[in-house]
């Protein structure tokens, strides 16, 4: 009896370690409730107690604390890749896509997409048109973005492949609602319709990144883990 509980602890702990990306996918659905519960509690307040005064609670806002989620998020994502890319060499695009995801990382920080919408008003369109406009020129970065994490989903088991696959139709969701916010809300802070659009949208851009960054995260832990004995 002592020698089988003696022997059975080392195992419980060799398996605790080799497990941590399972671990890591299992936090996944807490980690993306409480980025809904954080973004809508801070925005709401924000609208009702202050009058969307406090700009780094407005989830609308430019220097909103919600999007160093994303920013984190998608980073890791490249990181992950990184990691992925130097275990098991990619073919084709696919070496590319770390790249992409830093560009997106710092993009998510500085606004380049915003600032090309704002570009296009400058030019003479119209909101409507400038919020349109940059998802047409990202099209090609963010499609094959999009494509390239989706095959890589279908290659990993359940539930990082849903993870994946989840979070990107969460990002195609929040596009489309990007795209179309003054047509489907009012278009002016305050008003209930577009601070509930602004909380739908924001919620799954940040959820879709987190559920990627994290599940690409956890993939490149296993693939580290198991390294050492695919070399030994």
């Amino acid at each position: 009896m002592m020698a089988t509980v003696a022997t059975s602890r080392p195992m419980r702990a060799r398996v605790q370690t080799g497990s941590l990306d399972q671990r890591l996918l299992a936090w996944i659905p807490a980690v993306a409730l409480a980025i809904v519960a954080v973004q809508t509690v801070g925005h709401v307040v924000d609208w009702l107690a202050f009058d969307l005064d406090v700009k780094l609670l407005d989830a609308d806002s430019d220097i909103c604390i919600y999007a160093w989620v994303a920013t984190v998020s998608i980073f890791l994502a490249a990181i992950g890749f990184f990691v992925i890319d130097r275990i098991v060499p990619p073919a084709g695009l696919r070496r590319y896509l770390a790249v992409v995801l830093a560009f997106l990382s710092l993009d998510e920080m500085v606004g380049i997409h915003e600032h090309i919408g704002k570009v296009a008003e400058w030019a003479g369109f119209s909101e409507d048109a400038g919020r349109a406009i940059w998802p047409l020129v990202y099209l090609p970065l963010i499609g094959g973005a999009a494509f390239l994490l989706w095959r890589f989903a279908e290659r990993e088991q359940a539930p990082g492949r849903r993870y994946i696959q989840g979070g990107l139709l969460f990002l195609g969701g929040a596009v489309l609602l990007e795209m179309g916010s003054t047509k489907l809300a009012d278009g002016q802070h305050g008003r209930w319709a577009y601070e509930l659009e602004v909380l739908v949208e924001q919620n799954l851009e940040l959820v879709g990144w987190a559920l990627i960054g994290l599940t690409v995260a956890a993939a490149a832990v296993r693939l580290l883990d198991r390294a050492p004995a695919a070399s030994a």
